[in-house]
């Protein structure tokens, strides 16, 4: 199974802010205009402007996720969206989405993952995101010695196991 990923997204889409949050309402977004690829986008004209758009309106849905499978086109059980899935959320129409991610693809922008990729990709993720996902697992921790309510187990973890278990069979 393929898992549409956008590429480099913790170097390039996020920051100590971005990895204090659960949950995010914004990302962040490169405003350089002068890299190979995006000219090449511009040099197909309005084609290129409405798969900028495209690009854009992807980046903020997989933005959405919880802080383990951001920039990961999946939900937040692990479960890999469909162009159906992503045109409904997004409201972008499923025409635009297929002319789009090929040429995304293409550029570098986006990428596709298997399942067993996606697993090794959470697990193996950016120190500073790895130490973030450390000290949650820390706070739970001393909230159930403390006889906080709260489960020791991350979504994280449980993620993992799920998808490792799918794959395994």
């Amino acid at each position: 199974m393929k898992i549409l990923a956008v590429r480099d997204w913790v170097n390039l889409y996020e920051n100590s802010e971005t990895r204090r949050r659960k949950q995010l309402g914004w990302v962040l977004t490169p405003n350089r205009h002068d890299s190979l690829a995006y000219c090449r986008l511009m040099n197909k004209g309005e084609e290129g402007c409405m798969i900028f758009g495209v690009w854009n309106v992807l980046l903020q849905l997989s933005s959405r996720g919880t802080e383990e499978v951001r920039g990961y086109f999946v939900d937040d059980s692990g479960n890999p969206y469909t162009i159906e899935d992503m045109s409904i959320k997004t409201r972008v129409p499923e025409s635009a989405l297929n002319t789009s991610i090929p040429i995304l693809v293409e550029l570098g922008w986006l990428c596709e993952v298997t399942s067993e990729e996606f697993v090794q990709g959470v697990r193996t993720m950016s120190a500073t995101h790895t130490d973030a996902l450390r000290t949650k697992i820390d706070r739970k921790k001393e909230k159930k010695e403390k006889g906080e309510h709260g489960s020791d187990r991350t979504s994280f973890s449980a993620l993992a196991e799920k998808l490792e278990e799918e794959i395994n069979g």
